[in-house]
C-alpha cells in the first residue's frame, strides 16, 4: 500500500502541500488533489441517502443527496481532481470502514471541484496477506468494525451460483476459494450481483481465473476467516487486465507447487485423498484376507452341528445372521458355508 504521507497537492499553485494524515477537523480551508477510485450510493437510518467515494490515495469521503448530481458530473472514476474546500469529520458510526483513515472528508456547497494536471495510473491495491487473514493479524482496531481490503488470487475449489434466502428475499451466493502464489488459500463467499458474474466463469470451466476483490471484508464464518462483499461498496474483477494482475498470473505460471487435491495433515506428511467410489476400488474377498479367522469360525460351527441334537430354530436365525455379516461387507461372496442338520430318523 502507497502511505498516506506521499499523496501531497503537487501543483506548483499550491502555497501549502498537503498531506492526508495531516487532515483535522479544525478547519476546512483544504486543498487536495485525488484520485477517485470508487464510488456508491448508500441509504443508512442516521444518516439518508449518501454518495461515498474512495479516493486515492484511500481516503474516504461523502456527500449528501443534494450534492450527489455535481459530484457524480465532476467527480469520476480514474480522474484526478483538485477539491478545495472540504468539511473534514469523523468516520462515523458505521460499521464498514473502506479505508484504516480516522477521518473522512464531506463534500459541502461550497466545494469546488477542478480538473488537474496531475497524472498517475497507480490503483493504490491494499492487497491482503493471506497468511494474516487465517491468524488474525489483519483485524480492525474495535471488534464491531469490518475495514475493507483488496484480496487477488487464482480462483479454485468454485462452487455453483445457488439462489438462497437472505433477509427474506431471493438472491444469488457462490462459493469458492482464492489461492495465492505461496500456495495459501483463504475462503470467499460472495452474493448479489457480484455471485452472478461468476455464472460466467462456470460456464467457461477455466482453472486459471484471476480474481480481484477490492473492498472486501474480513468476516468469521463458523470459526473460518472469509472474504466477503460489503454491500454494494466492494468491485469484483475477473482476469483483470491492471499490471498487478498480470505480474500477478505470470508469477503463478511459474510457481512450481502441484495443484492435485491433497490433505496436509501437518507440515511434514502430504496425504492423498482416496478416492470415494467403490466401484473403482479392487475388492478382495474376505476370505483372503482372514483366513485362518474363517477356519476356526467353521470348525466352531461344525462342533455345534454335530451330535444327534438337532440345532434349535433361534441358534439357526442367530448362525445366519453371522454368516451374513461376514458376506455382507464384501461386494463378492467368498465363501459359502452350507451346513446341514442332522435328523433323528424313529
Amino acid at each position: 500500500m502507497v502511505c498516506l504521507n506521499c499523496c501531497i497537492c503537487p501543483l506548483k499553485t499550491c502555497q501549502t502541500k498537503e498531506k492526508m494524515c495531516d487532515l483535522k477537523p479544525f478547519r476546512d480551508e483544504w486543498r487536495l488533489t485525488v484520485k477517485l477510485l470508487h464510488s456508491w450510493k448508500q441509504t443508512t437510518s442516521y444518516g439518508g441517502d449518501t454518495l461515498e467515494c474512495v479516493l486515492g490515495d484511500k481516503i474516504q469521503a461523502s456527500c449528501k443527496r443534494s450534492q450527489m448530481n455535481r459530484v457524480q458530473r465532476y467527480l469520476r472514476v480514474g480522474e484526478w481532481k483538485v477539491i478545495d474546500t472540504v468539511k473534514i469529520t469523523g468516520v462515523g458510526v458505521g460499521q464498514y470502514r473502506p479505508t484504516t483513515q480516522q477521518y473522512k472528508m464531506t463534500i459541502i456547497g461550497d466545494t469546488s471541484i477542478t480538473p488537474s494536471d496531475y497524472r498517475n495510473d497507480n490503483h493504490f491495491l491494499n492487497r491482503a496477506n493471506y497468511e494474516e487473514i487465517a491468524n488474525g493479524k489483519l483485524k480492525p482496531p474495535f471488534s464491531n468494525w469490518y475495514i475493507e481490503t483488496d484480496i487477488m488470487g487464482q480462483v479454485t475449489k468454485h462452487g455453483a451460483v445457488a439462489m438462497v434466502q437472505a433477509k427474506g428475499n431471493d438472491t444469488k451466493r457462490v462459493h469458492f476459494r482464492l489461492r495465492d502464489t505461496s500456495g495459501h488459500e483463504v475462503t470467499c463467499c460472495l452474493w448479489g450481483k457480484y455471485a452472478a458474474q461468476f455464472e460466467t466463469v462456470k460456464e467457461a470451466n477455466d482453472e486459471s481465473i484471476i480474481c480481484l476483490i477490492r473492498f472486501a471484508k474480513i468476516s468469521e464464518y463458523r470459526g473460518e476467516k472469509q472474504i466477503t462483499n460489503a454491500f454494494d461498496a466492494s468491485l469484483v474483477f475477473l482476469s483483470p487486465t491492471m499490471e498487478e494482475a498480470i505480474d500477478f498470473r505470470q508469477k503463478m505460471l511459474n510457481d512450481p507447487l502441484p495443484l492435485a487435491i491433497l490433505d496436509q495433515s501437518n507440515e511434514k506428511k502430504i496425504i492423498t485423498k482416496v478416492a470415494q467410489d467403490w466401484d473403482e476400488v479392487d475388492v478382495r474377498c474376505i476370505s483372503e484376507i482372514l483366513q485362518s479367522f474363517e477356519l476356526l469360525t467353521i470348525d466352531h460351527i461344525n462342533e455345534n452341528s454335530s451330535g444327534d441334537v438337532s440345532t434349535p430354530s433361534n441358534k439357526r436365525k442367530e448362525d445366519e445372521c453371522d454368516q451374513m455379516d461376514m458376506t455382507s461387507t464384501s461386494k463378492k461372496l467368498c465363501t459359502n458355508i452350507i451346513k446341514k442338520e442332522k435328523t433323528k430318523t424313529d
